[in-house]
């Protein structure tokens, strides 16, 4: 494979490593990596995962329209969590996920939900409690978009083999 410049080379590293091991690879990327490494995916001989849609909450943020390629083409599935269902461009993207392939798409509630993010004063080893989510609502949403018994139980049986 011809990888981009970028994190193309390490994807490709990747994927031959977990080739013929019955895996699968995730990534957890933004928009413009994914659409960058389109091509590779593309050519992947295993499953490729997009964690959390890329990070993306429009259907206008680059690499949308990469991904949906993906996903049509059978090479990539999509994970949708509720940690971007607030977001204001989620249903259109949602829809058009689930328009494209919805035997691609898994539903995912990011349990138990990590606070990451920087504060003034926190130490990158400092144990940080879990953030309060109620999963319901996200699903409840997500079910309200489209989604529904193919993404939240057939897609992931069939991807893990379960």
């Amino acid at each position: 494979m011809n990888a981009p410049k970028g994190i193309g080379p390490l994807v490709e590293r990747a994927l031959d490593r977990v080739a013929g091991l019955g895996w699968h690879l995730q990534l957890y990327s933004n928009g413009a990596e994914l659409a960058g490494i389109e091509g590779v995916v593309m050519k992947a001989g295993v499953p490729v995962v997009v964690d959390h849609v890329a990070g993306m909450k429009s259907v206008d943020e680059a690499g949308f329209v990469a991904l949906l390629r993906m996903m049509k083409a059978g090479k990539a599935y999509v994970k949708v969590t509720n940690r971007f269902l607030g977001a204001g461009g989620m249903e259109a993207m949602v829809r058009a996920i689930l328009a494209a392939n919805e035997d691609r798409v898994l539903w995912g509630t990011d349990w138990p939900h990590p606070d990451n993010r920087s504060y003034p004063g926190r130490k990158a080893t400092d144990v940080s409690p879990f953030k309060d989510v109620d999963d319901a609502v996200g699903l409840n949403q997500f079910v309200k978009w489209g989604g529904g018994a193919k993404q939240l139980v057939e897609n992931p049986a069939r991807l893990y083999g379960f």
